[in-house]
C-alpha cells in the first residue's frame, strides 16, 4: 500500500480526469458548446450515449492507466496495439463484417510481434508498482 502523499490510485485518476476534461474543452472549441442538449435525444438515446461514454471511454482508459501501475508503459503500449485487431474480430463475429486475407495476415503479424516482444521479459523489475514498493520498503528500513 502506498503512503498518503504518493497514492497511485489518485495519480491515474487525475490523469484520466484531466485527459477527458481537456478533450471535452477542445471538442467545445471546435463544435458548438452543449449543442447535444438542444438535440432532443430520447431517454433511450441518452442511455446509449451514457453507456458508450462509461463502458467505451472512461472504463477502458481507467483500466489502461491503472494497468500502467503494474507494468511499464512501453509494455502497455505494445499490448494496446491489439485493440484494432480485437475490434476487427468482434466486428466479424457480431456484425458480420468480412475480413480480407490481407487483413488476416496483417493482424496475425501484429499478434506474433506482440507475443515475441512480451516474451522477452517474464518479470519486469522496472514496473512502476514494484519501484514504488521497493522505495517504500527502503524508507521503512531506514
Amino acid at each position: 500500500m502506498s503512503t498518503a502523499k504518493n497514492t497511485p490510485v489518485k495519480g491515474y485518476l487525475y490523469v484520466l480526469f484531466y485527459a477527458l476534461a481537456l478533450s471535452a474543452i477542445t471538442w467545445h472549441i471546435f463544435y458548438s458548446p452543449f449543442s447535444y442538449l438542444r438535440a432532443r435525444y430520447s431517454l433511450s438515446q441518452w442511455g446509449w450515449i451514457s453507456y458508450i461514454s462509461v463502458i467505451g471511454t472512461i472504463l477502458p482508459f481507467g483500466l489502461f492507466f491503472s494497468g500502467i501501475n503494474h507494468i511499464r508503459s512501453t509494455r502497455a503500449s505494445i499490448t494496446a496495439t491489439l485493440e484494432p485487431i480485437f475490434a476487427g474480430i468482434l466486428a466479424f463475429i457480431f456484425l458480420g463484417e468480412r475480413l480480407l486475407p490481407l487483413q488476416i495476415i496483417g493482424g496475425s503479424i501484429v499478434i506474433i510481434a506482440i507475443v515475441l516482444l512480451q516474451l522477452r521479459h517474464e518479470h519486469d523489475e522496472l514496473a512502476p508498482a514494484l519501484i514504488r514498493a521497493n522505495r517504500d520498503q527502503e524508507s521503512i528500513d531506514n
